[in-house]
């Protein structure tokens, strides 16, 4: 289809993101991990009920770690406003 995610032109991803780095951005094992998850798994539009092995599977696949943490924070942020 064409579509890119979280940023246009993403680059070669070379690290891998974590379960660790989920729990680390509040994705997973907090008390809010999953309204925050619902609102990534909506910015990229993947399927809502996907679990949290497959989000990482997805998210290695779709973009870097510094690229999730920009959209976990825009994410953080659209909540308090």
């Amino acid at each position: 289809a064409g579509a890119t995610f979280c940023d246009e032109g993403a680059q070669t991803i070379s690290a891998q993101i974590t379960k660790t780095d989920l729990c680390d951005l509040g994705l997973s094992g907090g008390k809010d991990s999953r309204m925050l998850r619902q609102k990534i798994l909506l910015a990229l539009d993947l399927p809502e009920h996907m679990s949290s092995n497959a989000l990482l599977d997805a998210l290695n696949m779709l973009c870097t770690l510094e690229q999730l943490q920009r959209l976990v924070s825009e994410c953080k942020k659209s909540n308090l406003e």
